[in-house]
């Protein structure tokens, strides 16, 4: 693995369309394998393909990874995992997302605002069963601008600060809240299949345990 995911702003969405355009074409190349150590008196690992979906929880939307070993919050913090979820995120603040019916849903818009924006919040948490299943918990965030359509305007600060900051308009229906949070949750699903699919099939080549919790991937 050598690719890091340290991207800048700039790359990221030619890392997502990477990430992407992996997803209709990279399946698993065995139902498993068998791992033998270089230390033939050890006991031989048989590793599945790693399975990721969207789940039912008592959280807003959950995605689970099956067949991912445990791990601590140390190795998750940085981890390509997060820095996958975290890179969705940024995409959709810059409104930026590979899902055509939110897309077609935006352009359609009919507003009395020219090119209104909205404010959409999701915070995750990370569960591991200690066992062999990985859990992501999302949940919507309803604060006093958010789920809301408006407008980012030039926040006033200082005479050369770029900052700008959400000015809300209108609130988002709760249809409009869902239709947010299954295309963002349909692109991790689809960005952490690929990226663990080639986790995987990296291993499988290489002979040595899949590493799903490395900072950078695969080619």
């Amino acid at each position: 693995m050598t690719d890091s995911l340290a991207v800048t702003a700039d790359g990221q969405p030619n890392f997502l369309a990477t990430i992407f355009s992996m997803a209709a074409n990279i399946l698993p190349k065995r139902s498993s394998f068998v791992y033998q150590r270089a230390d033939e008196s050890q006991e031989e690992i048989t590793f599945l393909p790693p399975c990721v979906n969207a789940a039912n929880s008592n959280a807003d939307r959950r995605i689970t990874i099956t067949n991912c070993p445990p791990v601590n919050a140390h190795e998750l913090n940085y981890c390509a995992i997060e820095r996958i979820l975290n890179h969705i995120k940024d995409s959709y603040i810059l409104g930026q997302y590979d899902d055509p019916e939110l897309e077609e849903y935006c352009n359609n818009r009919k507003v009395d605002i020219k090119e209104q924006d909205f404010c959409f919040c999701l915070t995750y948490i990370f569960n591991h069963d200690d066992n062999n299943t990985l859990s992501v918990d999302f949940y919507v965030s309803h604060t006093d601008d958010a789920p809301a359509w408006g407008q980012h305007v030039k926040a006033k600060t200082t005479k050369r600060s770029k900052a700008t900051k959400f000015v809300s308009a209108t609130p988002m229906s709760q249809k409009e809240v869902n239709l947010f949070a299954d295309a963002f949750i349909r692109q991790c699903v689809r960005a952490l299949r690929s990226y663990t699919t080639l986790v995987y099939n990296y291993a499988l080549d290489n002979n040595v345990p899949p590493d799903y919790y490395s900072a950078d991937f695969p080619k």
